[in-house]
């Protein structure tokens, strides 16, 4: 009901660049066996709940989850924690896998737009945000920590965030970042709803009880 037929999400096509970017190790000879004595210089094993063989930009990681604290990613040749990805060598990969899609511009976010947003703030950070100059004005983000994308957004997508998620919820950044104003603005709001329906009911019943 909030979007008749499809019309924002339906103009999204597939992509080649999660693929391109990360993905499940199938070939697990590029990672060595387990060994206690080199993971205590990088992570204490009694902290560690879940390890993920991942391939990322080609390369074969070791993404440690542990209890209470954020995913580590470790080389599996070298056994070191690894850095941010490099935004070119991700821009590289990214117009490799959409060759038909130039790039308008690149920019690493450090805190979250209008679009790429999360209100508890779960979502990654830094990421990479790249703009097509294709007929969709695509707009694509990736997460640098772990090389994988994290979003992307249409022109149609775009717009129906305004319409939905503004209108809807009140969800713009100059009102929503100004808590508690979002707040008493919206339970005046609903206190008028509420108010104007109360007064249907009482109207309602007064009628039928003039037709009775």
């Amino acid at each position: 009901s909030m979007e008749p037929w499809f019309w924002a999400s339906g103009s999204a096509a597939a992509t080649d660049i999660p693929s391109g970017l990360s993905g499940n190790a199938s070939d697990f000879s590029g990672f060595p066996p387990i060994d206690a004595s080199r993971w205590s210089p990088a992570v204490s094993l009694a902290t560690v709940k879940q390890i993920d063989f991942k391939e990322l930009q080609d390369e074969p990681y070791e993404v440690v989850h542990r209890v209470g604290g954020q995913p580590i990613v470790l080389s599996a040749k070298t056994f070191q924690a690894q850095g941010l990805f490099s935004d070119g060598a991700t821009i590289t990969r990214v117009k490799a896998f959409e060759p038909a899609m130039s790039v308008a511009t690149t920019d690493v976010l450090s805190a979250y737009d209008a679009y790429y947003y999360d209100r508890d703030g779960d979502a990654p950070l830094p990421v990479l945000r790249i703009k097509f100059s294709d007929p969709d004005s695509t707009w694509v983000y990736v997460d640098l920590t772990m090389s994988q994308m994290v979003g992307r957004f249409t022109r149609r997508e775009r717009v129906q965030r305004w319409i939905y998620h503004g209108f809807h919820s009140l969800d713009f950044p100059f009102l929503y970042n100004k808590r508690p104003l979002w707040d008493i603005i919206v339970i005046v709001l609903c206190s008028g709803g509420a108010l104007l329906s109360a007064i249907g009911v009482v109207l309602s019943v007064r009628r039928i009880r003039r037709l009775v």
